[in-house]
């Protein structure tokens, strides 16, 4: 199967080549090189051992051990108009950043020294503890998800936001023990659970949602059921809907105690054909709600599943999917090999992703994890761990302990000098 893989990945890149780019072959003692001027592929005894791409001056190689590693050669990603990603990021960054550009709500100085990411249940001493005793100083270094404060089943009524029972009185020890940073689960773009809504109250918040709907284009009006039943969709800028969603985050940061929201919500803001809604379409929408949140709730921070340019404009935290979500493993395996830290350069410096240990698919395997940590180290993710532990734990397979302490006790976070040069020693992105 490797074989097939390496050889039908070898003859894509062949294949993308001018017409006028035939290979010359290049006989050598156990097989052949086959050059063009935007590729090589190496050949030895029937197998692919080595690739190189010169659009992107990446290598491949094969080792007798039947692994794969990747290298990033010096001149790093190329466009076509010959000017390199992080050249590219740069001037991005220059224009959104300055007059001109686009507004970004001022993050709070500790959403700016986060360096890992863990996911928790309880509000509560012994789950504060859990941080604290094993991190003490360092504590603050850590986002702390939680994922279930919803009194309601996960993805469930969403008309109903109320936290469970006991999270007021546990987040209010928490801030006062000095606990590390928070952000509680909501989601804001989609509303299941609308058959359960039985009270006058409940069946006009899902009204709401349903008149934020976004309706596709060349659906005569109507709804498209991928949208209704799989995908994040409503339109954040339809005042109604925004309004009481922006009062249930104030109640949930100041009433509640959380230092921040993580919004569950997908990158995409569909294009709706109803044309603009309360003067905005889906981008500027979401971009308005991410600036109102941070503008009502000043010191708060926020997190969402996917950054991209309309969430960044509030948000401080990504997750990063990597490999295991849905994906087949020749897909997965692409996504190991052209990984790059392009996205959380033209993050930077207002947020970071971290990397989220998803195995959707319950394998729970050493090599699916490990495969996740090439990816978060070659995309420049901070670590995440289900529970933050200690080295003594780096052989738990869901957790790569040694990359959290390095990154907690360092203080570590990507960055993206002008000047950066990866040819010279010393140089990189982390600092």
């Amino acid at each position: 199967m490797r074989e097939t893989l390496w050889c039908f990945t070898a003859l894509v890149l062949l294949c993308r080549q001018p017409a006028s780019a035939d290979p010359m072959v290049v006989p050598t003692e156990r097989g052949v090189i086959l050059r063009t001027p935007a590729c090589e592929v190496e050949i030895r005894d029937g197998a692919v051992t080595r690739m190189y791409n010169a659009l992107t001056r990446e290598e491949y190689c094969s080792g007798r051990d039947d692994t794969v590693w990747r290298r990033q050669l010096p001149g790093g990603l190329a466009t076509q108009t010959g000017e390199g990603a992080r050249e590219a990021a740069a001037r991005y960054r220059a224009w959104r950043d300055n007059p001109g550009g686009i507004t970004i709500a001022r993050r709070p100085d500790y959403a700016l020294k986060i360096s890992a990411g863990t996911q928790l249940i309880w509000a509560d001493e012994p789950t504060r503890k859990m941080v604290t005793d094993v991190w003490g100083s360092d504590s603050g270094r850590f986002a702390v998800c939680f994922p279930t404060v919803r009194r309601q089943p996960f993805d469930e009524n969403h008309w109903d936001n109320t936290p469970y029972e006991k999270f007021k009185a546990g987040m209010q020890e928490w801030n006062a023990a000095g606990g590390p940073p928070t952000i509680s689960y909501i989601q804001p773009m989609i509303m299941l659970g609308s058959q359960s809504a039985k009270t006058d109250e409940a069946k006009q918040i899902v009204r709401w949602s349903q008149e934020a709907y976004t309706i596709l284009p060349f659906r005569d009006g109507k709804s498209h059921w991928f949208m209704d039943h799989f995908m994040d969709h409503n339109h954040l800028g339809y005042d109604p809907w925004q309004r009481w969603f922006l009062d249930v985050l104030k109640d949930r940061i100041q009433n509640y105690g959380t230092r921040g929201i993580y919004h569950d919500q997908s990158y995409i803001c569909p294009i709706d054909s109803r044309g603009p809604i309360d003067g905005m379409n889906s981008v500027q929408g979401m971009a308005d709600y991410f600036l109102k949140v941070n503008a009502e709730n000043p010191g708060s921070f926020h997190a969402t599943e996917h950054l991209q340019e309309a969430n960044l404009v509030g948000c401080s935290l990504g997750i990063g999917p990597l490999t295991l979500w849905g994906m087949e493993p020749a897909m997965r395996q692409q996504r190991i090999w052209h990984s790059s830290p392009v996205s959380a350069a033209l993050q930077y410096p207002h947020a970071v992703t971290w990397h989220f240990t998803h195995d959707r698919e319950g394998n729970g395997t050493s090599v699916l994890m490990n495969w996740q940590s090439n990816m978060a180290e070659n995309r420049a993710h901070i670590p995440y761990s289900r529970n933050p532990r200690s080295p003594s734990d780096a052989a738990e397979t869901l957790v790569d302990a040694i990359r959290t302490e390095t990154f907690a006790r360092k203080e570590l976070r990507p960055v993206f000098p002008e000047d950066w040069d990866p040819a010279s020693a010393g140089s990189g992105w982390m600092t």
